[in-house]
């Protein structure tokens, strides 16, 4: 029986790297970037939402003090009060509106809430009063105190002549006299006569703000840190699972080349799910069957070929031997012999002595 000379397995040069690695990098990857771009949006949209929410309540709570607020009373303050050396004045009407102002704020304490009139310089304003003059010791702008406002972003002077809403971060626009803040909402203080008298303003602090995006950022971290921890894992046993049949298939295969066809490929071809690589496994092992078959048809015809080929020798070897002069020689010294017994026999010629 021929045997089959085992050739040893190639090796290819180059950085070797599994299906299973390829897989899981590529899946990793492919998760990541799909994990950013939800974490960028849903951080965008929820830190939209946050800042609509709080012009919202701006806006409510800018509502609910301009109830509180007699036009024709602020007006008179403004004109007939008189600042006293802190700053402050000791007019009633003043220590009643600042009262309210600062009612709103306990209400509300996100928002600092104030009144303001049209100065003599442009984009000018002069603060009237502000919930913590009511504080103690008081806070916040003075009496009449003077504020000129940016000539690119003239909001207060806006809020002058209709209900504004800004909004900006402390990074990007800095602190004032009267510090930074994150949304300011202004609208006008009209008299009993519509006439525009001065302005109310809220501003919610940019702190507040702050506070919210980063308990958004840590929340959103830790959520999206759990499900990729658990996104990776599903990876890790996918991956190993889809790459376990396809390394056992290059095993069998390793194993077949070296001619061990009696290989069990039942586990791959009977799995309770059926996909491609069952249907590779399942078209391997026919391949298999047939290779077998042809190898053991070959290893027979070389069997016959190597008969018919030591016989051929033989008979040549046969008449090499009968075609030289010696072995002739002997032909013909044979037949001699064989005619002359016969000759004897026939008493032709005389025995011999």
């Amino acid at each position: 029986m021929v045997e089959t000379p085992t050739q040893p397995h190639p090796k290819r040069k180059g950085f070797y790297m599994s299906l299973r690695l390829k897989l899981l990098i590529s899946l990793t990857l492919l998760f990541t970037a799909a994990f950013a771009g939800i974490f960028y949006w849903f951080y965008n949209f929820v830190s939209d939402q946050t800042w609509n929410l709080i012009k919202t309540d701006a806006q409510n709570t800018l509502t609910g003090a301009l109830e509180g607020i007699d036009g024709d009373q602020f007006e008179a303050l403004v004109q007939e009060a008189q600042p006293r050396a802190d700053g402050y004045t000791d007019d009633p009407r003043y220590w009643e509106h600042v009262q309210w102002l600062y009612h709103v704020h306990e209400v509300e304490p996100r928002a600092f809430v104030y009144t303001y009139v049209k100065g003599a310089k442009e984009n000018e304003v002069l603060f009237i009063g502000s919930h913590g003059a009511a504080m103690t010791p008081p806070e916040g702008a003075p009496f009449l105190t003077s504020y000129e406002e940016p000539a690119d972003n003239p909001l207060l002077t806006n809020g002058l002549a209709a209900p504004v809403v800004n909004e900006f971060f402390l990074e990007s626009s800095g602190a004032d006299d009267f510090g930074a803040w994150g949304v300011t909402t202004c609208t006008p203080i009209k008299n009993s006569k519509g006439e525009i008298v001065g302005a109310l303003g809220i501003d919610f602090q940019t702190d507040y703000v702050k506070k919210v995006q980063a308990t958004l950022r840590t929340l959103l971290l830790v959520v999206f840190g759990i499900i990729y921890v658990g996104f990776f894992l599903i990876i890790w046993f996918y991956s190993n699972s889809l790459a376990r049949p396809i390394t056992r298939l290059t095993q069998i295969a390793r194993q077949i080349g070296d001619g061990h066809y009696d290989q069990d490929l039942a586990g791959l071809t009977k799995a309770r799910l059926r996909d491609e690589i069952g249907t590779l496994a399942e078209v391997f092992d026919i391949m298999v069957g047939k290779v077998e078959h042809r190898e053991q048809s070959l290893r027979q015809e070389v069997q016959r070929l190597q008969i018919e080929i030591d016989e051929s020798k033989r008979q040549n070897q046969v008449n090499e031997i009968v075609e030289t002069e010696f072995f002739q020689e002997l032909v013909t010294r044979a037949q001699e012999m064989r005619d002359r017994k016969r000759a004897r026999l026939a008493g032709e010629l005389p025995p011999q002595e």
